[in-house]
């Protein structure tokens, strides 16, 4: 099972602004997907970690303003994300799967095989 730690998007982390970054979690037989939307975040700034059963994510995004320019006026302000959620005991920590694409980071979770439906066979007595 999949459970979002309690956050605020106004709590800080190291005295500096973080979001909460919008997630959708789905759940098959097989897997959970988590979908999260952390724009102008790259791979190399990304961090997922499973630490016992908290899921924590990471995302740092950089000022791309050139050194040669002057900022003269702003809307747009950047800031880094952070979120993490409970995992159960019925995850396979060994199969955790993570893509970044356009701005969308996907986490599979793979259940734990003792975790998944099993069929059970009716014998006739």
């Amino acid at each position: 099972m999949v459970t979002e730690k309690k956050l605020r998007t106004d709590e800080y982390k190291n005295e500096e602004y973080v979001l909460t970054p919008a997630a959708d979690i789905y759940e098959t037989k097989e897997e959970y997907r988590l979908k999260l939307e952390m724009p102008g975040v790259s791979r190399e700034d990304l961090s997922v970690t499973l630490d016992n059963n908290e899921l924590i994510i990471e995302g740092k995004v950089h000022d791309t303003i050139p050194e040669t320019g002057k900022l003269k006026y702003a809307e747009y302000s950047l800031y880094n994300y952070y979120r993490a959620f409970r995992v159960g005991e019925d995850i396979d920590r060994n199969k955790i799967d993570a893509t970044l694409e356009n701005g969308i980071l996907t986490l599979t979770l793979h259940k734990a095989e003792e975790a998944k439906p099993k069929k059970i066979e009716v014998k006739i007595a």
